[in-house]
């Protein structure tokens, strides 16, 4: 890795997916987590909430920050 950048497989992904999303269904957001070329790859849900999080956002907030903060102290 050039200057401490990570090799693509060691880029770490979330994929979160709300379960009230009409426009990409769970197993294609699944698939997504499943087919990415990492070896750390989380996959969340954030049940009900809709394709553009409304009403959920503050929580997908959190979800996210979380996750970053874990990977990059």
């Amino acid at each position: 890795a050039v200057n401490g950048a990570r090799a693509a497989g060691e880029l770490p992904v979330l994929v979160v997916h709300p379960t009230g999303d009409t426009e990409i269904r769970r197993r294609q957001a699944r698939a997504i987590a499943t087919g990415a070329a990492s070896t750390d790859v989380t996959y969340e849900e954030i049940a009900g909430a809709p394709h553009h999080l409304e009403g959920h956002r503050p929580a997908a907030m959190r979800l996210v920050a979380e996750w970053i903060a874990a990977r990059f102290p």
